[in-house]
């Protein structure tokens, strides 16, 4: 909800400025599939047959075609709210003849270096599951292929189990997006060991952000599918199984942001030991330096003196014995800090 707006306002609060949707109304059972395109909501007929049925919304910035749809479903503003207000959390609530569902679809930018959210709502009637997302993408590609081809489960359950497919989607592109971000975290970790960067650090804390707020988005879904097998009666308890599965596949996912995130605090410490390592070892050159240069200093500084009785001065060689004296002096040192590795 955008600050000042009303409770039961329906306003779009995304990106998305086309003003398009794009809705597809797809029917099944065991023996058929049937899918097709609709201009307008208004030519659906939902007892037409009593085959399962899919609706599938794709845009909400078009609101007037939203008020639609919620009037066909007799869909009350305060859902309709919720479906296209995109900052909204991921939740499930239970209404007397339907179960609403909010999650989010995610993926990584390997470029920004930043997981980008779509907004993404269910609506599970008896027979009928209702779908909105914020834009067009390939997350339910599969499923309608498997459907279409007759070889999904999903055309032999109840539409439950279409939910629940459809939630494992969702569900799976977030493995997609840790795996992506483990990619890069392996990639930023062997670019600190070779080389020092100061945009490192920037990519350490980038991705120590990213995963902080995949945490955040992961803790209420498995809350939500938690919530749904356990206290909603209307999901099949053959296909509540799979809905834990689900959970499982959350709170393993959970296990992997919390390492992820400690590998991300040791590149960390590694970049710093690199960088103390760095300056040490720019200080220890200064030091053999500033070493090997001392005693000279000291000759130059004795023999600059302008003593009136220094018999050294007098000798014919003392021009050369001072520079064999110098030469000497660096060779020694020079040939004993290499023997002990220090330059």
């Amino acid at each position: 909800m955008k600050v000042g707006q009303l409770p039961g306002e329906v306003t779009y609060t995304g990106h998305d400025l086309s003003n398009e949707v794009n809705i597809e109304f797809m029917t099944y059972d065991k023996d058929s599939f049937d899918n097709k395109d609709i201009d307008s909501i208004d030519d659906i007929d939902l007892k037409e047959n009593e085959k399962l049925k899919w609706i599938k919304v794709t845009g909400l910035s078009n609101i007037e075609i939203i008020k639609q749809i919620g009037k066909k479903l007799e869909l009350n503003n305060l859902i309709l709210e919720d479906i296209v207000n995109t900052s909204h959390t991921p939740k499930v609530e239970f209404h007397n003849n339907f179960i609403f569902l909010i999650i989010k679809i995610i993926s990584f930018d390997n470029i920004e270096l930043k997981i980008k959210t779509e907004h993404t709502s269910f609506i599970l009637f008896e027979d009928l599951l209702v779908s909105f997302q914020e834009y067009e993408n390939d997350v339910f590609d599969y499923r309608e292929q498997t459907m279409e081809e007759g070889t999904s489960l999903i055309r032999k359950r109840k539409i439950d189990y279409l939910l629940y497919s459809l939630t494992d989607a969702i569900v799976d592109e977030y493995f997609v997006a840790v795996a992506d971000i483990e990619e890069k975290m392996e990639e930023l970790e062997m670019d600190v060991m070779n080389e020092y960067d100061k945009q490192h650090i920037y990519i350490v804390y980038k991705l120590r952000k990213e995963m902080l707020r995949l945490k955040k988005l992961v803790w209420p879904i498995e809350s939500t599918i938690k919530t749904i097998v356990r206290e909603d009666d209307r999901v099949n308890e053959e296909n509540a199984k799979y809905f834990r599965e689900i959970s499982d596949n959350l709170i393993q996912l959970m296990d992997f942001i919390n390492m992820d995130r400690d590998v991300i605090l040791g590149i960390f410490d590694l970049y710093l030991s690199n960088n103390d390592n760095r300056m040490n070892k720019t200080m220890q050159t200064l030091t053999v330096v500033a070493t090997i240069f001392t005693p000279l200093t000291f000759l130059t500084g004795v023999y600059g003196m302008n003593f009136k009785y220094m018999p050294e001065l007098e000798s014919k060689v003392a021009y050369s014995i001072f520079w064999i004296i110098v030469v000497l002096n660096f060779a020694i040192l020079y040939r004993y800090y290499r023997k002990k590795g220090w330059i």
